[in-house]
């Protein structure tokens, strides 16, 4: 199956990039970003809207309640599912989405993670995040490319490494061999996808970001795990009396920028692996 990844740093403009693709190549979209899954995530994930859809159907967005667990291995399932049946339909696919782990499970046979252990989950999950990261790097990992202050990623790495010896990020190995992917890579000069960074934070506390978090909270506590997600997670603090609105905003558009230059350095192994399909296109 010929499937198109449409990937990029976060505010590289994928989605309405891939919502032309699909038109162009009358298909449909499988979305690969682990907070769009959940419902009422609107406006911290910055979830295309219906009318930006242009009548191209999407899939895996909307398909969760907020507090419903999704693993990684969930995802592949599910996307592999709707990837089958969207080839049989219309021939090529496209996959957007900027969760590398997502993308990851489409690319590449992943082995097989261990199950949870109660009992190593229990004790970490006592810890604060700051004594977590102390705790894994006494315990010999990197934790190169995994967002620290996400404490429910943050556990599994450790609860992985103990279980394994083995870092989160090197369970993948050997491309799957019934997808053929082509790549799609947005990419800009780092100033300019800060600007568009920052005014996509600015923008998204405007249309209500904050008032989206208490309501999450008020409906479902503080369990759904995208709660923890970059935008949400501020926003948490914010109302919990840690920042006012101003540091709130700063932390997110700076956590955000990091995020993004952690997404380029995961989508270069796609640079390396599979050179001759990747296709630049310059925002």
């Amino acid at each position: 199956m010929k499937v198109n990844f449409v990937i990029g740093a976060t505010a590289s403009g994928k989605s309405g990039y891939a919502v032309n693709l699909a038109k162009k190549l009358s298909t449909e979209v499988v979305g690969a970003d682990s907070v769009q899954i959940y419902r009422e995530f609107n406006i911290g994930s910055a979830k295309i809207k219906a009318e930006e859809m242009c009548g191209v159907r999407h899939h895996l967005i909307d398909i969760l309640d907020p507090e419903c667990p999704f693993s990684v291995m969930d995802y592949q399932i599910e996307a592999k599912s709707a990837i089958s049946d969207i080839a049989r339909r219309c021939g090529e696919v496209v996959v957007c989405g900027g969760t590398g782990f997502y993308i990851n499970s489409l690319v590449f046979e992943l082995d097989e993670l261990p199950s949870a252990d109660a009992a190593i989950r229990a004790r970490l999950e006592c810890m604060e995040s700051e004594e977590l990261v102390d705790f894994a790097r006494a315990a010999g990992m990197k934790l190169e490319g995994l967002d620290i202050k996400n404490k429910r990623r943050l556990i599994r790495a450790v609860e992985v490494f103990e279980l394994t010896g083995k870092e989160l990020g090197s369970f993948r190995s050997l491309p799957h061999t019934d997808i053929e992917p082509v790549f799609h890579y947005l990419r800009a000069e780092r100033s300019f996808l800060y600007e568009r960074i920052n005014a996509r934070v600015e923008q998204m506390i405007d249309c209500g970001l904050v008032a989206e978090t208490e309501s999450i909270l008020k409906k479902y506590g503080a369990s759904p795990q995208a709660l923890g997600s970059i935008g949400y997670r501020q926003a948490c603090e914010y109302l919990n009396g840690e920042c006012n609105l101003e540091v709130m905003t700063e932390n997110i558009k700076q956590a955000t920028r990091n995020y993004a230059k952690r997404q380029e350095t995961w989508f270069r192994r796609y640079l390396r692996e599979f050179p001759a399909d990747v296709n630049f296109i310059n925002i």
